[in-house]
């Protein structure tokens, strides 16, 4: 009891300290209140540490067996192993609320160290995006001290738990709902800044400067919580697949989108000032989104293996909504006078405008799957139940986000402002060629279906662009430095980790991309019972069945069919799919299927036991062979990698952050000319135009730093 207790108080401390937090940051905001500002800061540590304590007064529950807390009785049990009791903590509705206001009250705290007062206790962004983020704070701490409290309690305790749900017991369900979480929660760093720079009028790009590392962290996070989460589905749902288009599955797709486009957009305007309100609308969007992938998976609305059950928590998520829209909108429509006087397109054919296309893409990929996801629900408010299936996501989203892989092709050949027609045209046209020809060998091959041949041309496409960029990078600096071209090839990746590890994502998303045609659309799959002794071909295999056996782990009877696998004469492995009979679970969801695969790098074998006579002579069996499922993981793994290069910290330079772009796109127009990508005259007017602007901006850093220094003088004088 002390220790329920301890967490209802620590909740309610949070709850308080965040809303301190968020009324002396407004106050601090507002007043130019130096005094408000650092107290903002204190509490919102605080509510960290009120948050820490609470999360971890329920894991030590979970691990301790408390059963008389209904959340540790619903979600654990005794002979539960204890990496699914520390999992047990995000499994359920009120642990994973609590884990997701320990996430918030950790980058409130972040962000709150990052404030600096300014001139006359003016407040940096920090101090303003504080308060945004400690009001949302204050919504989920409400939701967990009154709607969905972890430390209920339950007399007389039972003596053992329910458990948790057997589809939730693998390895990748560990990982999948954190990664997702921090990818959720991180969004709503940058959409605080957002409001910060719209509410206090700094509509600049300082605000995209602050929030980029969280974008990118957040999509990080978001990324490999989606790929862990196909692979989770992939080994323990039973179907074969990885992406079934399930709504709570779209739910985390839609701000990937959305923030995929901001992260490319934000480059736009860092450089040249452009879709500065298209920014504004992306990173809105994507914390919207956030809100309602959040509201679907957890108000019981929609039927998903990946949902909680019904809850009275959605009328609360739809009211937040309502608010966050409300504000939002009203911000962006009261602030578009500050947000004119954007730069016009220099010309079509540049790298600016094909960031632009590449935006509009996702966009629409994000509507197209935003409708498919909620016309289900609308129509069930008119009375008619209509589903939407995968078809029309395929249909729909499919040849949209090809698009988007054709424009990975061709932008990198493009320079900023402007590049030179013939050149583009020149370094399009090899690449073209080889896609041509490799359409042509697949088609000799036998692979002729329109779809996966066009598909896999165009990967082609794309990495011989991706590859011969980054080869021309490393000759340039090889030729220009005198250096070995491996050497110049490390120290090109290094001196832009940027744009070098956005071309790794680029690879990671032709690799992944092969392995979704490929499994998607010559995979091939057999239903059939065996006698013991009996085999059966499936693709290259010959799968011989040779009998049951039954064990018991950690409590839960299990059945396992064992399998003989050859590939040509050769037994290459021996599978075990089985079926595993949790007590709690087994009177109402059956016996829970355990898959057996067979990796490798051409194809996977694919083994799902769907039952078996009393005296296991005879079992019927599942088995797909699947080309390339492999190069989904692979491919997503280096999509991590790429981005967590671009994530690298840079070393710092002594300029103040509005020189920083002008730098980067002086040593980009100085690569671009190597390369050929500008002609002489357009670099000549470009280099004439950014020097200019550097020796205004140095100078006007100049003025400021003696203003400060006489200020200085002037304090230590006032002091003697």
């Amino acid at each position: 009891m002390i220790l329920a207790w301890a967490g209802r108080a620590a909740v309610w401390g949070v709850l308080a300290a965040l809303a301190a937090s968020a009324a002396l940051a407004g106050y601090g905001t507002v007043r130019w209140h130096v005094r408000a500002q650092k107290a903002a800061a204190a509490a919102a540590r605080l509510a960290f540490v009120l948050a820490t304590a609470a999360l971890a007064l329920l894991a030590a529950a979970l691990l301790a067996d408390r059963f008389e807390l209904v959340y540790v009785a619903g979600n654990s049990r005794r002979l539960m192993a204890w990496p699914y009791k520390i999992g047990a903590l995000w499994a359920g509705q009120a642990g994973s609320l609590l884990l997701w206001l320990w996430m918030l009250t950790l980058a409130a705290a972040l962000v709150s160290g990052q404030g600096r007062p300014g001139g006359a206790g003016r407040p940096g962004l920090a101090v303003p995006a504080l308060a945004v983020l400690a009001c949302i704070g204050v919504f989920f701490a409400l939701l967990v001290a009154v709607v969905e409290n972890p430390f209920a309690v339950r007399t007389p305790p039972p003596a053992d738990g329910r458990g948790m749900n057997p589809l939730l017991q693998n390895p990748s369900m560990l990982a999948h709902p954190l990664l997702t979480y921090l990818g959720f929660v991180g969004f709503s760093v940058p959409y605080a800044f957002a409001v910060a720079a719209l509410w206090t009028r700094r509509t600049d790009a300082s605000w995209l400067r602050r929030s980029r590392w969280w974008a990118l962290a957040s999509w990080l996070m978001l990324s490999t919580g989606i790929l862990i989460g196909g692979q989770w589905a992939y080994v323990e749902l039973g179907w074969g697949g990885y992406w079934g288009w399930d709504p709570v599955e779209n739910s985390s797709l839609l701000p990937w989108l959305t923030s995929t486009a901001f992260l490319h957009s934000a480059m736009v305007e860092e450089r040249r000032g452009m879709l500065r309100v298209w920014n504004f609308v992306l990173v809105m969007a994507t914390f919207w989104l956030t809100l309602l992938g959040t509201f679907l998976t957890r108000s019981g609305i929609v039927a998903s293996v990946h949902a909680f059950a019904q809850s009275a928590i959605g009328p609360w998520f739809v009211a937040f909504l309502g608010v966050v829209t409300a504000v939002s909108v009203f911000l962006l429509v009261d602030r578009l006078r500050d947000l004119r006087g954007e730069p016009e397109f220099e010309s079509y054919l540049s790298r600016e405008v094909g960031f632009l296309f590449n935006n509009l893409l996702f966009l629409a990929a994000a509507l197209a799957v935003l409708w498919g996801t909620l016309f289900p629900l609308i129509s069930r408010m008119q009375g008619t139940e209509v589903t939407v299936g995968a078809p029309f996501f395929n249909r729909v989203a499919g040849p949209l986000l090809l698009g988007v892989v054709a424009l990975m092709g061709v932008g990198p050949l493009l320079a900023w402002r402007r590049s030179d027609p013939r050149w583009v045209t020149r370094n399009l046209l090899p690449p073209a060629a080889v896609a041509l020809a490799a359409a042509q060998v697949l088609v000799i091959a036998g692979i002729r279906r329109p779809v996966p041949v066009l598909g896999f041309a165009l990967l082609v496409f794309v990495a011989v662009i991706t590859l011969a960029e980054i080869g021309r990078g490393a000759a340039s600096r090889a030729r220009a430095a005198g250096e070995p071209l491996l050497r110049a090839l490390v120290r090109v990746f290094a001196s832009n980790p940027r744009r070098y590890g956005g071309y790794v994502v680029h690879l990671g998303v032709v690799v992944m991309a092969a392995g979704i045609i490929a499994s998607s659309a010559y995979a091939t799959e057999v239903q059939a019972p065996l006698r013991l002794g009996e085999s059966v071909t499936v693709g290259p295999f010959r799968v011989r069945y040779l009998g049951v056996d039954q064990e018991e782990h950690d409590g839960v009877p299990t059945l396992y069919a064992n399998l003989e696998v050859r590939r040509g004469q050769e037994v290459v492995a021996y599978l075990r799919p089985a079926k595993t009979l949790h007590p709690g679970f087994v009177e109402t969801m059956g016996a829970t299927t355990e898959v057996a695969v067979l990796g490798g790098l051409d194809r996977d074998l694919y083994a799902v036991l769907a039952g078996v006579d009393d005296a296991g002579t005879t079992a019927g069996f599942e088995l797909m062979s699947k080309p390339l499922v492999s190069w989904i993981w692979v491919g997503g793994y280096l999509i991590m990698a790429g981005t967590a290069f671009s994530l690298w910290p840079r070393p710092r330079r002594a300029f103040s952050p509005a020189v920083e772009p002008l730098l980067e796109e002086l040593s980009d127009l100085e690569s671009e000319r190597r390369v050929g990508k500008v002609d002489e005259e357009a670099y000549q007017q470009r280099r004439r135009l950014l020097a200019a602007a550097l020796e205004d901006r140095l100078a006007r850093d100049r003025e400021l730093e003696a203003a400060f220094d006489a200020r200085v003088r002037q304090l230590l004088e006032e002091g003697t």
